[in-house]
């Protein structure tokens, strides 16, 4: 449970805040639209892991997007709602990647500045301890 909140509150939001102040920045509504459906997903999953101790939805609208195609497609769910995930994690290092090479970050309002900062340092955090928490669990895994 600690390892689902805590990747909620260091991939999950910071992806939809990443998307949010991309799409007000470049006055993109269907961003402004994603990152906030995103961020919502993901309060609403942090709150329903709180409550019943398990994760309940996909982490994200493109991994509920795939696991309702693979519901209705008759494909394992899992693989889908991985691929959706998946292709957010790609669109959404897309996204800070234009952001930063195009130097449009270097005009963000302070507020957004900071709140680009706080998502980033959260990602990178999230991303590399998730990681290594997997890596121990693979151990503990092979070593028994």
């Amino acid at each position: 449970m600690f390892f689902s909140l805590y990747d909620i509150l260091t991939i999950g939001i910071p992806f939809g805040l990443f998307k949010l102040l991309s799409g007000i920045y470049y006055n993109l509504n269907f961003l402004i639209w994603w990152g906030l459906l995103d961020i919502a997903i993901n309060l609403l999953n942090f709150i329903l892991i709180s409550i019943k101790k398990k994760k309940v939805l996909p982490t994200c609208s493109l991994a509920m997007l795939g696991f309702f195609l693979g519901k209705n497609f008759k494909i394992k769910t899992e693989l889908t709602e991985d691929t959706g995930e998946s292709l957010d994690v790609l669109f959404s290092f897309l996204i800070i990647a234009i952001v930063i090479g195009s130097g449009a970050i270097a005009s963000f309002s302070p507020h957004m500045l900071l709140l680009w900062n706080i998502s980033v340092i959260l990602n990178i955090m999230g991303a590399g301890s998730i990681r290594l928490f997997n890596s121990i669990k693979r151990y503990r895994t092979d070593l028994n």
